[in-house]
């Protein structure tokens, strides 16, 4: 599986695209984060494809449980939306992502 390790504002988070994955996130979640046996983070953020918005993005902490929102979760995405292999996305000078609270611009 191929993931991304990246901080932001003092909290660090293993990345993962999941368009094309199933996967009990909440156990990945608490395997990965472990700073001991697994990479270790604060984190696991996991960026899916939406119907209503860019991208769809799921955040579970190190304990496994879901989060609704998380403004430095979100910092680190935004930079790899931005990268060039997302050119569609990258391409507008604004993006919407969908997280429990709904769609945010």
């Amino acid at each position: 599986m191929k993931f991304t390790k990246m901080q932001g504002a003092g909290n660090d988070f293993v990345v993962i695209d999941a368009k094309n994955n199933r996967r009990n996130w909440k156990e990945l979640a608490i395997k990965m984060c472990d700073r001991h046996y697994g990479i270790g983070a604060d984190g696991l953020l996991v960026y899916l494809p939406s119907k209503v918005a860019d991208f769809k993005m799921r955040i579970f902490n190190a304990d496994g449980s879901e989060s609704a929102v998380c403004g430095n979760g979100l910092r680190c995405l935004s930079v790899i939306i931005s990268m060039p292999i997302n050119t569609e996305i990258m391409l507008r000078l604004s993006w919407k992502h969908r997280s429990d609270y709904g769609p945010q611009r």
